[in-house]
Parts: C-alpha cells; sequence; structure tokens
C-alpha cells in the first residue's frame, strides 16, 4: 500500500491489476476514454460498475467512496503513456 493515499484506492487497483476479466475490462476502458476531458468521470462510473458492492476484499460498500478517482486516474494515464497497458 506504499504510495497510496489510502487502502481502498490501493485495493481497487490491486483486483483491477490481478483479476485477468476485470484487467481485460480495464484495457478495454482505458483505451475508450484515456483521451476524454472527463475521464475522471467516466472511471468513477467505470469503477462502480465493476465494484457496485465494493471490492471482495472490502467489508463494507461505503469504503468505495474512499477510493480516490484522481489518484487511478493519473496512475492510469501514466501507463498507457509509458505503453505499460
Amino acid at each position: 500500500m506504499k504510495g497510496f493515499s489510502n487502502w481502498e484506492t490501493w485495493n481497487v487497483l490491486l483486483w483491477l491489476d490481478n483479476d485477468q476479466e476485470l484487467y481485460k475490462k480495464k484495457l478495454r476502458f482505458v483505451n475508450l476514454y484515456i483521451n476524454k476531458k472527463d475521464f475522471e468521470k467516466h472511471l468513477n462510473i467505470f469503477l462502480g460498475y465493476m465494484f457496485p458492492k465494493g471490492t471482495h476484499d472490502m467489508q463494507r460498500q461505503d469504503q468505495m467512496k474512499k477510493v480516490n478517482i484522481k489518484e487511478i486516474a493519473n496512475i492510469l494515464r501514466d501507463e498507457y503513456e509509458n505503453e505499460e497497458l
């Protein structure tokens, strides 16, 4: 979790990167929306759709409210720009 603003943000990225189906969906999402000016808004909707009750590790649904969307968006942009996606 080192380097992340909170556990919830780290946990969402952990799931997106380590579950094969979620990773494929993340790649499709990024390729469709990365260059949109409202990328963070779309990302928030995407994460709500992917984790409507939080990740499997979250004990409460309201933990998703703590996820730092801006931080995840910046990480996805960096990965995209560095051709890591």
